[in-house]
């Protein structure tokens, strides 16, 4: 979900922060199915989070990061407090 750091990034050294990052840490394989699209829509009807900013692939990330225990590093504050709550927010330093 580095797609989503990028997106956010605030100039050439946050990219290259990132992208260094992301080469040097290790990766699981995510097969996200159909099924779990359909999960994230459900989760994001249950819980409003379209009413809180927080659209499709945001919640599909929150639903994989909830199945697999993978916390998520992002600058997006909607998706932040929710994976926070969940204890699923990745932070540096704390």
């Amino acid at each position: 979900m580095f797609g989503e750091l990028l997106q956010g990034a605030r100039g050439s050294s946050e990219i290259k922060i990132i992208k260094e990052t992301w080469e040097a840490i290790p990766k699981i394989s995510l097969n996200l199915s159909e099924q779990a699209w359909l999960l994230a829509g459900e989760a994001s009807t249950k819980h409003k989070w379209f009413a809180k900013g927080i659209g499709l692939i945001d919640a599909a990330i929150i639903v994989a990061a909830s199945e697999t225990s993978c916390a998520v590093w992002t600058y997006d504050k909607g998706l932040a407090k929710i994976l926070k709550a969940k204890g699923l927010l990745f932070t540096l330093g704390g």
